[in-house]
């Protein structure tokens, strides 16, 4: 029963919250692609 609860554990992926409007940035290691093409906002 400890076995499964910990793989149940193990398998949620880490997450961020940040507060809404808060510009970051994100890197990646792999290129992206993306089905259309960029459209830039003015914040």
């Amino acid at each position: 029963m400890t076995a499964q609860l910990i793989a149940k554990n193990m398998n949620i992926a880490p997450t961020l919250e940040i507060r809404p409007g808060y510009r970051f940035n994100v890197i990646v290691t792999k290129d992206m692609t993306f089905s259309k093409p960029y459209q830039s906002f003015d914040y």
